[in-house]
């Protein structure tokens, strides 16, 4: 997909002469745009099917849609925007996806002029009758109605071809979910709500096969006496106050679990062992081993702030291991110099990203004894990003791994900034411009990456 991306400043360019890849352009976004919006007459000519409108703090009577008459649009974003003339959006009547967030919108009436597949709504000012109006659009798949204070969920059941439902941020307690059912409902998302389990939530569809109820106030899974097993593959339900997952053994079929922070500690071990998993995520549960996860099909692990010490290099010959995140564990004094980065080389296996940080790990020693072998395997590193001068070095030692005249450049310059710094020479002079620094970096450090990974 081609996009052609309008801000404010080429707006007040009023440059309308078209891009030279204009006649393949199907995506344009107008962002932070403060003035007037026309759209250039070769718009029209353009095989436009998305439209987003975004932070302009605009009116739609100042969006000047005159060259949009030809226009197919499928898809129509509008965020932080300000609608009063309806039949402007209206006009579109081959529109299938709708975003609202933020917008304020004077008829809400006009969506009945389509028959959405897609539609997101972020509304605060939501009355009954306009949720009633969203409840006629019968050919709804997907449907996101977010922090719009929305628990009228019995409404909902008139839509028979729904498959995803987002419910995030609507207070929403356990008994909203009481006899509310859906046929062919496959996702859900009810994170950031006042949930105490799962229960009824299980139950909404018998085609449910992921569940997302992340930071809500969960500490039983199921309360409820349970004898079915369920089709569920894909579990969130990380930021609770879990103290039972015994219901898990319920979820034979599950694949991807993110269970992280949580205080479960020996229970977690007790429960998942047996679990098909192929991802997981089990950061802050106050685990001090990996042993209970299933070797033979787990392909991705989140192990992060917990209680690991043991030595790592029987988990590097896992079969199917993809992507290993072990930050801010206590490895063993035998792994600080990142030996296991050699194992994995040795054992050939699939991984292809490992993060490894370890406040013991040493940048000179990598450097020294490792770099050409990082740079073969093309793993990914990252240390401590709380200091500027881990950060550059960090960058440093990618840059170096780069062995191109770019690199060298861009290493030059860090170093110089780098010195700079350190030395006073160039002041940051509060935590604001600190951390836009170290956003450039990150910048920097993401585009080595790439360019390793492609030169390899």
């Amino acid at each position: 997909m081609n996009t052609l991306i309008l801000d404010n400043s080429q707006m007040n360019k009023k440059n309308t002469n078209p891009p030279p890849n204009y006649a393949s352009i199907n995506n344009i976004i107008y962002n932070n745009v403060y003035s007037k919006i026309t759209i250039p007459q070769f718009v029209s000519e353009m095989p436009i099917t998305e439209l987003s409108v975004q932070n302009t703090r605009l009116y739609s009577y100042k969006v000047d849609l005159t060259n949009t008459s030809t226009l197919k649009l499928v898809k129509l974003t509008l965020q932080n925007f300000i609608v009063f003339q309806t039949e402007i959006i209206a006009n579109f009547s081959g529109l299938s996806s709708l975003t609202l967030v933020g917008t304020r919108i004077n008829d809400f009436s006009f969506i009945r002029h389509f028959n959405l597949k897609e539609l997101t709504i972020q509304l605060a000012n939501f009355s009954f009758e306009e949720k009633r109006i969203i409840t006629r659009q019968t050919e709804l798949q997907k449907l996101a109605l977010n922090k719009c204070n929305f628990r009228e969920l019995h409404l909902l059941q008139e839509l028979t071809q729904l498959r995803e439902l987002s419910l995030i941020g609507n207070k929403l307690k356990n008994e909203d979910f009481i006899d509310c059912r859906f046929k062919y409902l496959q996702q859900i998302n009810v994170s950031s709500n006042q949930l105490k389990s799962l229960d009824n939530i299980v139950d909404i569809s018998t085609q449910l096969i992921g569940i997302n109820a992340r930071l809500n106030k969960i500490g039983k899974l199921l309360y409820k006496q349970q004898q079915t097993e369920y089709y569920l593959e894909e579990l969130d339900i990380s930021s609770n106050k879990l103290f039972d997952i015994g219901a898990l053994k319920l979820f034979p079929r599950l694949i991807d679990l993110n269970i992280s922070h949580n205080k479960l500690g020996e229970k977690l071990m007790r429960v998942i062992q047996n679990l098909p998993l192929q991802s997981i995520n089990i950061t802050n549960t106050q685990v001090s081993t990996m042993s209970f996860i299933n070797k033979d099909t787990i392909r991705h692990v989140t192990f992060k702030n917990n209680y690991c010490c043991q030595n790592l290099s029987s988990f590097f010959s896992w079969p199917n291991l993809v992507t290993f995140k072990l930050f801010y564990n206590n490895a063993p004094l035998s792994n600080k110099h990142c030996k296991n980065l050699l194992f994995v080389k040795q054992s050939q296996l699939n991984l292809t990203e490992l993060y490894y940080q370890n406040k013991y790990m040493k940048y000179q020693t990598i450097q020294q004894r490792y770099s050409e072998k990082v740079k073969k395997m093309a793993k990914v590193l990252r240390y401590s990003m709380n200091l500027f001068e881990q950060q550059t070095k960090e960058l440093n030692f990618l840059l170096m791994l780069m062995k191109t005249q770019n690199g060298r450049e861009q290493q030059q310059e860090l170093n110089i900034l780098q010195y700079n710094v350190l030395n006073g020479k160039q002041k940051i002079k509060n935590q604001m411009n600190k951390n836009w620094l170290l956003h450039n970096l990150m910048q920097k450090q993401q585009q080595c990456l790439l360019n390793i990974k492609g030169a390899e």
